[in-house]
This record gives C-alpha cells, sequence and structure tokens, in this order.
C-alpha cells in the first residue's frame, strides 16, 4: 500500500485549489465494498481499473475511471487505444504496477505514472459527490464530480465513453 500516491492526489488537488474530503474506514478490496463501507450509493464510487494493452508487441498500461456501477467497455477501450488485445491486469499483478494494493488504486496520482482515462459518465451530474480510493485502502477521498474533472484535467487524462 502506498502512501506516496495519497501525497500525489493531496498535492495535485492543493496545488490547483480544489476541495475535497479525506475519508478513514476499514481495509476494502474493491469500489464496492467502499460503497458498502462507507453506506454510499455504488454509483456515487469511482472505480479505478488498470489495463494492460498490446500493440504491435509492446505491453502498455493505463488506469480506466468509471462509476462503480459500471462495467468497462473493454472492446470500446481497445479501439480507442488502437490496440491489439487489451485485459484488466490480474490482481496479483496490480500492487507491482500501481504500488497500491487491490481497493487501493486512485484514477490518478500513480507511480510510476500511468495514463489515465475517465469514463465522461462520471461528471453527468456536476453536484454530485464521488468517491475514490487514494492509493490506500483504508483512506477515500470524496469530491464533487465537476472538481473531479478537474482534478482529470489538471493530470492530463482522456475524456471518453468507456463504460458498457
Amino acid at each position: 500500500m502506498s502512501q506516496k500516491e495519497l501525497e500525489n492526489i493531496k498535492s495535485l488537488l492543493d496545488s490547483n485549489f480544489i476541495p475535497y474530503e479525506l475519508i478513514a474506514h476499514e481495509p476494502v478490496l474493491s469500489a464496492q465494498d467502499t460503497a458498502r463501507v462507507r453506506k454510499i450509493a455504488i454509483s456515487d464510487a469511482v472505480k479505478s481499473l488498470i489495463v494492460e494493452f498490446r500493440r504491435a508487441d509492446k505491453t502498455f498500461l493505463v488506469c480506466a475511471a468509471i462509476r462503480a456501477d459500471r462495467t468497462l467497455d473493454l472492446k470500446k477501450l481497445k479501439a480507442i487505444l488502437q490496440a491489439d488485445d487489451a485485459r484488466l491486469a490480474a490482481l496479483d499483478k496490480i500492487e507491482s504496477l500501481t504500488g497500491c494494493a487491490p481497493g487501493g488504486v486512485p484514477p490518478f496520482g500513480h507511480t510510476p505514472r500511468i495514463s489515465v482515462l475517465a469514463d465522461k459518465s462520471l461528471f453527468v451530474e456536476e453536484s454530485k459527490e464521488l468517491e475514490f480510493a487514494a492509493g490506500l485502502n483504508t483512506i477515500s477521498i470524496r469530491i464533487n464530480a465537476s472538481d473531479l474533472k478537474r482534478a482529470f484535467e489538471a493530470y492530463g487524462a482522456a475524456f471518453f465513453d468507456l463504460s458498457a
């Protein structure tokens, strides 16, 4: 688990004057667990999915951030990435790829830096409050959807329709 990702996220949010709230909770393994533990609607949680994709015999990583009540459409993602193959990273590899244990992977702020694609459905209700893992599976961040979009923009994320 990584305190470094938490510090990266806080630094990005603070330096861009983006308001947020840190929330401590029991350890969780998924966005669904977080919603249950925090007693929020699953649609108010953001899940960060690490995807390995291959293009011309080289493997790359991307983080796809979507609402936790949605499913990542790997066919759409493969087309967006112009990839030969795209699949979710295996749970046992997530920590070595991101520095974060499952349940703690944030949508941005990874070390090493991973490109991020954010699903446009996250921002449909601009005033909605969303929560996401903050690098540790015991800390979440609550943030307004419009402020989350600003954070993604500051990080350099790309925006697409990613969910099925």
